[in-house]
């Protein structure tokens, strides 16, 4: 999997691309045939998924889009600071490795989990087993950069 960070910022952007390129190997998706662009993310993918994710009471803070078979965008909210970005990195890449291992898939409307559609526009945003999936992985995941970063 080759990976591309689009960001004004280069501290930002050098923090963001060491992340990933860790969260990558720490997942075993290098082989993968999709590439990850990373950007900012975007005015109008902020206004969409907030109004999905008011009813959960939560803040939107980054995003995953297969764009092709070949190709997936993350988008990520650069204001965040790097301990909480950290986070959300890691959240984003564990639906990355759900889309290119196939755990995870949209198709037209329809959202599949392991194989099954899920009515997602009938549940709470918490209760997507792709949600939980990556909340319960997202800190041991986040805890690789960590660990590289003590051994420095």
């Amino acid at each position: 999997m080759n990976h591309i960070v689009n960001m004004r910022r280069s501290d930002k952007a050098e923090f963001i691309d060491g992340c990933i390129t860790i969260f990558i190997d720490n997942l075993k998706i290098g082989g993968s045939r999709y590439n990850l662009i990373i950007n900012p993310i975007s005015k109008n993918t902020t206004n969409i998924l907030r109004s999905r994710t008011a009813k959960a009471k939560i803040s939107y803070s980054g995003s995953v889009t297969k764009i092709n078979d070949n190709l997936l965008l993350m988008e990520l909210d650069t204001t965040l600071k790097k301990d909480r970005l950290l986070e959300v990195m890691a959240h984003e890449m564990m639906h990355v490795k759900q889309i290119v291992s196939g755990m995870f898939s949209v198709v037209g409307k329809k959202h599949y989990w392991m194989g099954k559609e899920i009515k997602s526009s009938k549940m709470s945003y918490f209760n997507l087993p792709w949600e939980q999936h990556a909340w319960k992985n997202q800190c041991i995941l986040a805890n690789t950069i960590l660990s590289v970063l003590s051994g420095i």
